[in-house]
Protein backbone atom coordinates (compact mmCIF):
# COMPACT_ATOMS: atom_id res chain seq x y z
CA UNK A 1 0.00 0.00 0.00
CA UNK A 2 1.05 3.71 -0.75
CA UNK A 3 0.75 4.85 3.21
CA UNK A 4 3.07 1.69 4.22
CA UNK A 5 5.43 3.26 1.81
CA UNK A 6 5.16 6.30 3.11
CA UNK A 7 5.53 5.33 7.03
CA UNK A 8 8.82 3.55 5.43
CA UNK A 9 10.20 6.99 4.38
CA UNK A 10 9.31 8.59 7.17
CA UNK A 11 11.12 5.70 9.17
CA UNK A 12 14.17 5.95 7.12
CA UNK A 13 14.24 9.89 7.34
CA UNK A 14 13.97 10.32 11.07
CA UNK A 15 16.58 7.30 11.35
CA UNK A 16 18.55 9.08 9.23
CA UNK A 17 18.95 12.13 12.14
CA UNK A 18 19.29 9.71 14.90
CA UNK A 19 22.74 10.16 16.17
CA UNK A 20 23.03 7.90 18.91
CA UNK A 21 26.88 8.71 19.72
CA UNK A 22 25.33 12.41 20.84
CA UNK A 23 23.03 10.40 22.97
CA UNK A 24 25.55 7.81 25.02
CA UNK A 25 27.83 11.49 25.42
CA UNK A 26 24.70 12.76 27.25
CA UNK A 27 24.92 10.49 29.79
CA UNK A 28 22.76 8.31 31.67
CA UNK A 29 20.50 10.99 33.29
CA UNK A 30 19.97 11.80 29.74
CA UNK A 31 19.09 8.61 28.51
CA UNK A 32 17.24 7.24 31.96
CA UNK A 33 14.82 10.04 31.71
CA UNK A 34 14.27 9.66 28.42
CA UNK A 35 13.11 5.63 28.59
CA UNK A 36 11.04 7.03 31.54
CA UNK A 37 9.57 10.19 30.87
CA UNK A 38 7.74 8.81 27.75
CA UNK A 39 5.83 6.37 29.58
CA UNK A 40 4.40 8.27 32.32
CA UNK A 41 3.29 11.33 29.79
CA UNK A 42 1.90 8.98 27.48
CA UNK A 43 0.07 7.36 30.29
CA UNK A 44 -1.24 10.58 32.00
CA UNK A 45 -2.18 11.55 28.49
CA UNK A 46 -3.86 8.59 27.35
CA UNK A 47 -6.20 8.15 31.06
CA UNK A 48 -7.05 11.80 30.54
CA UNK A 49 -8.29 10.81 26.55
CA UNK A 50 -9.91 8.16 27.68
CA UNK A 51 -11.74 9.94 30.70
CA UNK A 52 -12.81 12.39 27.98
CA UNK A 53 -13.83 9.81 25.88
CA UNK A 54 -15.98 7.80 28.57
CA UNK A 55 -18.37 11.50 29.31
CA UNK A 56 -18.66 11.47 25.84
CA UNK A 57 -16.41 13.16 23.72
CA UNK A 58 -14.97 11.93 20.33
CA UNK A 59 -11.89 11.45 19.00
CA UNK A 60 -12.38 9.32 16.16
CA UNK A 61 -14.82 6.85 15.05
CA UNK A 62 -12.63 3.91 16.62
CA UNK A 63 -14.01 4.53 20.52
CA UNK A 64 -11.43 3.77 23.02
CA UNK A 65 -8.66 3.14 20.48
CA UNK A 66 -8.66 6.57 19.20
CA UNK A 67 -8.35 8.19 23.14
CA UNK A 68 -5.47 5.65 23.78
CA UNK A 69 -3.89 6.31 20.61
CA UNK A 70 -4.65 10.20 21.13
CA UNK A 71 -2.92 9.73 24.26
CA UNK A 72 0.39 8.04 22.94
CA UNK A 73 0.77 10.83 20.54
CA UNK A 74 0.13 13.74 23.03
CA UNK A 75 2.57 12.43 24.95
CA UNK A 76 5.61 13.09 22.60
CA UNK A 77 7.13 16.41 22.47
CA UNK A 78 8.15 18.89 19.17
CA UNK A 79 11.98 18.71 18.43
CA UNK A 80 11.68 21.56 16.26
CA UNK A 81 10.15 23.85 19.00
CA UNK A 82 12.11 22.84 21.92
CA UNK A 83 15.33 23.08 19.99
CA UNK A 84 14.97 26.73 18.56
CA UNK A 85 13.61 27.97 22.19
CA UNK A 86 16.85 26.16 23.46
CA UNK A 87 19.07 28.24 20.25
CA UNK A 88 17.14 31.35 21.32
CA UNK A 89 17.75 31.55 24.81
CA UNK A 90 21.43 29.90 23.95
CA UNK A 91 21.21 27.26 26.63
CA UNK A 92 21.77 24.47 23.57
CA UNK A 93 25.39 24.26 25.24
CA UNK A 94 24.52 24.15 28.78
CA UNK A 95 24.00 20.86 30.71
CA UNK A 96 20.15 21.22 31.02
CA UNK A 97 20.48 21.60 26.90
CA UNK A 98 22.51 18.75 26.90
CA UNK A 99 19.98 16.79 29.12
CA UNK A 100 16.86 17.77 26.90
CA UNK A 101 18.61 16.87 23.73
CA UNK A 102 19.15 13.48 24.88
CA UNK A 103 15.15 13.08 26.05
CA UNK A 104 14.62 14.30 22.55
CA UNK A 105 16.57 12.05 21.37
CA UNK A 106 14.98 9.09 23.20
CA UNK A 107 11.57 10.43 22.01
CA UNK A 108 12.61 10.00 18.56
CA UNK A 109 13.14 6.02 19.16
CA UNK A 110 9.83 6.30 20.84
CA UNK A 111 8.12 7.95 18.22
CA UNK A 112 9.87 5.02 15.97
CA UNK A 113 8.57 2.31 17.96
CA UNK A 114 4.65 3.67 17.86
CA UNK A 115 5.01 4.50 14.24
CA UNK A 116 5.63 1.09 13.60
CA UNK A 117 3.31 -0.45 15.97
CA UNK A 118 0.54 2.37 14.66
CA UNK A 119 0.08 -0.57 11.58
CA UNK A 120 -1.02 -2.97 13.86
CA UNK A 121 -2.94 -0.99 16.05
CA UNK A 122 -6.52 -0.89 14.03
CA UNK A 123 -6.75 -4.46 14.32
CA UNK A 124 -4.55 -5.59 17.20
CA UNK A 125 -2.54 -8.80 17.01
CA UNK A 126 -0.33 -10.05 19.33
CA UNK A 127 1.80 -12.08 17.01
CA UNK A 128 1.46 -8.89 14.56
CA UNK A 129 2.89 -6.72 17.14
CA UNK A 130 6.09 -9.06 17.78
CA UNK A 131 6.63 -9.35 13.82
CA UNK A 132 7.12 -5.62 13.77
CA UNK A 133 8.86 -5.53 16.75
CA UNK A 134 11.44 -8.03 15.22
CA UNK A 135 11.32 -6.07 12.28
CA UNK A 136 12.78 -2.98 14.45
Amino acid sequence: ELSSLGLVFMLFMIGLELDMRALFKMGKVSIVTGVVQYPICAGIMTALFVAMTAIGAEFGSSGMNSAIYCGMAAGLSSDLIIVKLLGQKGESDTIAGRTTMGVLICQDIWAIVLLALQVNLSDFNFVGVVKTLGML
